[in-house]
């Protein structure tokens, strides 16, 4: 309710009704419970925990949180390690694949470069057209060069190929 007038208003939200209303009724519950509540005296940390969910709810509703890696094409990169898949990357960080590892990765010289050049990849350029390769690695340096695949998958790696992964919540 809360947010609900402070955006109409185009205001910062007072939750000073609420804060109220949650210690009068946490503390009504613990006295009525005598005793019986798995912990006691704890408010102030549920409290704490429930205001950063909140705020986890806002920021997926906002589009999610900021890019940690590196934002091009509209997507976020990272840059694998040696060997690693993208599942493997993206995984490690506690994120998912992001399809624009083909979609827009793969789709040129130009993007591969530019995904490449943002996440400090000093490899020769890729000039061309994408490559078939025998196993899907879209855009990544292998051996000094960059190369790119006529396609990415997720779970494709090879050994020594830094692949530019675009990955997501």
């Amino acid at each position: 309710k809360a947010d609900s007038k402070a955006v109409k208003k185009g205001e910062m939200p007072d939750y000073t009704k609420c804060e109220s209303k949650f210690s009068d009724k946490w503390s009504k519950t613990e006295s009525k419970a005598d005793g019986a509540c798995p912990s006691n005296g704890d408010e102030e940390a549920v409290e704490a925990a429930i205001t950063t969910c909140m705020g986890d709810v806002a920021t997926g509703i906002a589009g999610g949180p900021p890019c940690a890696g590196e934002e091009v094409g509209g997507a976020c990169w990272f840059l694998g390690a040696a060997g690693d898949s993208c599942d493997d990357t993206c995984n490690g960080l506690g994120l998912l694949y992001d399809p624009a590892t083909d979609g827009f990765g793969a789709a040129s010289a130009d993007n591969c470069n530019a995904v490449m050049d943002a996440l400090g990849d000093v490899s020769t350029p890729w000039v061309g057209p994408p490559v078939i390769c025998f196993v899907p690695l879209g855009c990544h340096a292998t051996g000094g060069s960059r190369v790119l695949c006529d396609g990415a998958s997720a779970e494709a790696q090879t050994l020594g190929a830094e692949r530019a992964c675009a990955c997501m919540l």
